[in-house]
């Protein structure tokens, strides 16, 4: 069965569990119910044995440091140092679950891509090693399309900008802080420039007016559905659609993990705040969500003449073709996830008749840019043929791929279109369909899957 990614978990001794209520379950098990693909190792060398046979998606690090333990006696340490020096594996994501309170845990910590402080709940667990687990994807897939348009004689894209100073970052804080409020602008003014806006509101007002906002912030008391909405407004908006949403909340909120990250919240953190974890979370935020677009960037200055669709800008039925097949070998390789959308623009017939044709071209150019600022970064959107587009989804579910395309269709059938010499509004409307990845298919077999259910 296809996996989400495959975890490297190592711990000196025995598993943990995060939460008391599922003392029964092993993290192994809970990671598997999840989606994803659990190696368990015990030692340092069976660990980075394994790293090296098959180089996994997330090293997954829980210590076992005793007191007045040194780094250079800590396995975990010890791994994680052979890791990222290996050309091989140096790349792998490192989280570390670190204990709470712990001041010992300094040496794998500092190597770590992620710490993430016990306890925690499993949603969150989870929202952060999928979230690592696409920027790994769009680093593979950057690759892989390098790899096919040098078969169209295009050269290699630029490498990716360092993201690491984000000294000039802009973050909005939106609700009442209280007494969050010392802890907040004391960590938080140290590396970005604050706006603070009382209501969501007047907070989307500061969104639509301004661009340089890299994280929102929000602090959430008692008015979880005001602040829910306002994610929700934000997920549907083309320019806002990928905006990293921090939420700070008690243990006890009414807004449980589950309903939050499904609104489209990124993240959460707990009260009582501790100020370095805030700041190491709203820093990994920004740099992930600046690293997604410096790559996105790289995608379309990447685009040529001989990979995109002449009209639309996307890429192009050749490319799409060429481009799958290699999808789809790597992922039934590795027994990985790959869905493939079909988008269909249903009334461009009834746009040609009662404008002209000039009109329907015109709104296909925008859902085509549209669908560009909207889809991921890894998505491979493509034009398949003349009121058809194609977009591939590699790593993703067939659940996930269902969300973010009708998510991605709805804003687009909302939205109404600006044509030049044409008065009223055009509206587009897109038929989705989504197929995912079966052991027998090809490239012709699952566009078609996904057409089909767009009929």
């Amino acid at each position: 069965m296809p996996c989400t990614a495959r975890v490297l978990i190592f711990q000196p001794d025995s598993e943990i569990n995060s939460e008391e209520d599922t003392a029964e379950k092993s993290l192994v098990q809970r990671l598997e119910d999840r989606g994803f693909s659990g190696i368990f190792a015990n030692t340092a060398e069976q660990a980075f044995s394994i790293a090296c046979d098959d180089p996994p998606d997330i090293a997954l690090l829980i210590p076992d440091h005793h007191p007045g333990q040194s780094d250079d006696a800590d396995p975990c340490n010890s791994f994680a140092k052979s890791l990222k020096n290996n050309l091989q594996t140096a790349n792998v994501p490192l989280v570390m679950l670190s204990a709470e309170n712990s001041s010992c845990d300094t040496g794998a910590s500092s190597i770590a891509d992620e710490v993430i402080t016990r306890p925690f709940h499993d949603a969150f667990l989870f929202n952060r090693l999928e979230s690592l687990v696409r920027l790994n994807t769009m680093q593979g897939e950057l690759a892989r399309r390098a790899a096919t348009a040098l078969k169209y004689g295009v050269p290699k894209a630029q490498d990716i900008a360092s993201v690491d100073d984000i000294a000039d970052a802009n973050l909005l804080i939106v609700g009442r802080m209280g007494e969050d409020f010392e802890t907040v602008e004391q960590k938080l003014a140290q590396m970005a420039t604050l706006t603070h806006s009382l209501s969501p509101s007047t907070a989307m007002d500061y969104l639509q007016r301004r661009k340089d906002f890299d994280a929102l912030v929000i602090v959430q008391n008692d008015n979880a559905i005001d602040f829910l909405s306002l994610c929700t407004d934000i997920r549907r908006n083309t320019r806002l659609y990928n905006l990293p949403i921090l939420v700070i909340c008690d243990t006890g909120s009414v807004v449980s993990p589950e309903l939050a990250y499904s609104t489209g919240v990124t993240d959460l953190i707990y009260r009582p705040l501790d100020g370095t974890e805030l700041k190491g979370r709203i820093s990994a935020l920004i740099r992930q969500q600046r690293y997604r677009m410096a790559m996105q960037e790289v995608y379309r200055n990447a685009r040529h003449l001989a990979t995109s669709d002449s009209l639309t800008g996307l890429y192009s039925h050749g490319f799409l073709h060429e481009h799958l097949g290699v999808l789809i070998e790597e992922s039934q390789r590795h027994d990985k996830n790959l869905s493939v959308a079909a988008l269909r623009l249903a009334n461009i017939s009834d746009i040609n008749e009662t404008f002209d044709y000039s009109t329907g071209d015109h709104v296909l150019r925008q859902v085509s840019g549209m669908m560009g600022r909207l889809l991921r970064g890894e998505d491979l959107p493509a034009r398949y043929n003349g009121n058809e587009f194609v977009v591939v989804m590699p790593d993703t579910t067939l659940e996930e791929a269902t969300i973010a395309v009708q998510r991605l269709a709805n804003v687009v059938n909302m939205t109404e279109l600006a044509v030049a010499d044409i008065p009223e509004p055009v509206s587009a409307h897109l038929r989705p369909g989504i197929a995912n990845l079966q052991p027998d298919d090809n490239v012709g077999t699952l566009i078609d899957r996904a057409r089909n259910l767009t009929r």
